[in-house]
């Protein structure tokens, strides 16, 4: 039983390690836009993949390490921890909403939440900091924007993945 036990969780970090490279490769290497204010990048799909099969721990340190791997492979400016606990946040989130169950209310609650919260009030307040301090209220405006469509991209790519093609079953050799 040890054994079983010690080969279920060997699985469960190398799908981890894949999904973390992954990430960092559709986040830095595969950017669509990535100016100061907004980014529009893929690495949420890995964060994504291992909260839906990891849960919420898997979801976090796969959200956390990609943001620092990618900061120190591709720094696009100073490393700044903030954006790596709203990574962790947003990872953490997804896990718990798409792990068990996965439904298209779970994906919107859990995409428009993180985005809302994390991307678009929580990291725009700490790119004002950072660059504009007085310039909060501009940022925001801007921001809004890429918040939107980057939930409209993860929405989708969540509800044909998780949802509609029963993606969990397809790889249940990892639970």
């Amino acid at each position: 039983m040890e054994k079983e036990n010690s080969r279920n969780l060997t699985k469960k970090i190398a799908v981890l390690a894949l999904l973390t490279a992954l990430g960092v490769v559709l986040g830095r290497f595969v950017p669509l836009v990535n100016i100061l204010t907004s980014k529009y990048e893929f690495s949420f799909v890995a964060i994504m993949v291992a909260a839906y099969l990891m849960g919420p721990v898997g979801g976090a340190v796969v959200g956390g390490l990609v943001d620092i791997i990618g900061a120190l492979i591709v720094p696009t400016g100073a490393y700044f921890p903030g954006f790596t606990v709203t990574a962790v946040i947003t990872g953490a989130v997804w896990g718990f909403l798409f792990c068990k169950k996965c439904s298209i209310p779970r994906i919107l609650i859990g995409v428009i939440s993180t985005q809302t919260v994390c991307s678009l009030l929580i990291n725009t307040w700490f790119i004002a900091a950072l660059f504009s301090p007085k310039g909060f209220t501009a940022l925001l405006a801007a921001r809004a924007v890429q918040a939107a469509i980057m939930a409209v991209l993860q929405i989708v790519f969540a509800i044909i993945f998780f949802n509609r093609l029963n993606f969990k079953k397809r790889l249940n050799f990892i639970r």
